[in-house]
């Protein structure tokens, strides 16, 4: 075991030094699966990798491309982070084998409810914002109403600003609890790579999706599974609601269908999870597994 973590810390390192020199001299961008195109060179050159399953390699370059992606988030959030450090002995002390570990699952998230499992299970959405808003209406009126620079204005801008912050640390302890049971029970956990501020610009939905912190969730999970031996996956998002997790097939549905029903196969079950099937089958191919059939019908 040692052996192998220092191995892993190894890789972990070597794909972390490479990403950054590509960034600094070429101003490159390199992916996660570019990375794993390098693991068969660095094999050559390091005989002692082939001891170390592949997959569990891979998911060493997976823990940088997850350390990156939440660093280059909190910058675009105007924060100032650290970048990513090189792992020193002790300080990798974790590793997993996702394809020996049956424990996968794939995650849609939603409106109708918070997460949609691709075993079936659901967790419900709180709406923290919407149980808070008629509090932080009348908070805001009184706000509008006290005039400008008067002690007021000012002990009611207070009161509106606590109900945001309540709301915010509801949301924050809801998203602690859910990644936490994922990354407890699960070895790898799929979730789509939403463009959340995009789909802010539907105004129709905009307040659900705010409310739900649907990215808090996927950067929580991602950083308590990196430290568990856990794997998240992001994956391609497109037509997964569509596609049919039996056949194959793309059938149409509005935003208010609920129920994937397959013409072609007969497959009838609640469209997001149908979504959290197919998200799984996607994120077992994204690390090179393509035996498991992600669909139980």
């Amino acid at each position: 075991m040692e052996r192998t973590l220092d191995l892993c810390r190894w890789t972990y390192n070597q794909t972390l030094a490479y990403r950054k020199d590509a960034w600094e001299k070429e101003g490159k961008s390199v992916s996660k699966y570019e990375t794993h195109n390098l693991l068969p060179t660095w094999k050559e050159e390091k005989p002692e990798l082939n001891d170390v399953f592949s997959q569990t390699l891979q998911n060493a370059q997976e823990r940088v491309d997850l350390a990156l992606k939440a660093f280059f988030r909190r910058v675009k959030a105007g924060e100032n982070p650290g970048y990513p450090r090189f792992r020193g002995r002790g300080w990798y002390d974790s590793f997993t084998y996702p394809q020996k570990d049956g424990s996968l699952v794939g995650v849609d998230v939603g409106l109708e409810s918070f997460a949609t499992l691709s075993n079936g299970e659901t967790i419900a959405n709180p709406r923290f914002f919407r149980e808070e808003e008629t509090e932080l209406a009348r908070v805001q009126r009184k706000l509008s109403k006290a005039p400008k620079g008067t002690p007021e204005r000012k002990k009611a801008l207070r009161m509106v600003e606590r109900v945001h912050e309540r709301i915010t640390n509801k949301r924050c302890d809801f998203a602690h609890k859910v990644s936490r049971y994922l990354v407890n029970r699960f070895g790898l956990i799929a979730f789509e790579d939403l463009s959340i501020q995009n789909m802010l610009k539907n105004h129709c939905l905009a307040k659900s999706i705010s409310d739900v912190a649907w990215n808090m969730l996927v950067t929580l999970t991602s950083y308590k599974a990196a430290s568990a031996g856990s794997m998240v996956v992001l994956v391609d998002p497109r037509n997964t609601s569509k596609m049919c997790s039996r056949c194959g097939i793309l059938v149409e549905k509005t935003l208010s269908d609920r129920v994937h029903n397959c013409t072609q196969c007969g497959l009838s079950l609640d469209r997001d999870w149908n979504a959290a099937i197919n998200i799984l089958r996607l994120g077992l191919q994204s690390v090179g597994i393509k035996t498991v059939e992600a669909c139980p019908f």
